[in-house]
């Protein structure tokens, strides 16, 4: 297997970066921005398994609303723009280019997978400094299923001309 398929946001690029975001317009900043992720990842599971596919990024606005409500914050058109128009703006976490670079160099082929949009992924990759790593930027959306549906991961299987089974 000499084929890697990249999770993105909290595998290579660092949520954290949002805190600030979620902390002027919530109390626990790190806390609820937490639990919008989790929400946000649930609402993707439930789209991917009852067969409803859902943007990401609807899910993400969606998803932001019911934790609003879950802590009562009435949430201004400015107050979204601040926390999700970040999310193109995300950091890699400290040891990813390092490791990308370990792994290139051993003659890995590599491609990015995200639930975000294709404009949303490539954005991110190219903003953290991690876009040259891989050979392709993939987005579930192209498959019109999110992870963890299987369609999306032999999408990006077929994209790279390669058999699922070849890919980690």
């Amino acid at each position: 297997m000499r084929v890697l398929v990249f999770d993105v946001i909290e595998t290579l690029l660092d949520l954290q970066a949002l805190d600030p975001a979620f902390q002027a317009v919530f109390e626990d900043g790190r806390g609820v921005r937490q639990q919008w992720f989790q929400q946000m990842l649930q609402s993707a599971l439930v789209a991917t398994v009852t067969d409803a596919y859902r943007d990401f990024s609807v899910l993400g606005r969606a998803a932001l609303e019911m934790t609003a409500q879950r802590h009562g914050v009435h949430l201004s058109a400015e107050d979204q723009q601040g926390i999700l128009g970040t999310i193109r703006q995300l950091p890699a976490h400290p040891d990813a280019a390092e490791g990308l670079t370990r792994l290139r160099d051993a003659g890995f082929r590599m491609a990015a997978l995200t639930n975000s949009t294709a404009e949303v992924a490539e954005a991110q990759l190219q903003h953290a400094g991690l876009r040259d790593f891989f050979e392709l930027a993939l987005s579930a959306d192209m498959a019109k299923r999110l992870k963890p549906a299987r369609e999306a991961y032999h999408m990006a299987a077929q994209r790279l001309g390669v058999e699922p089974a070849t890919c980690a």
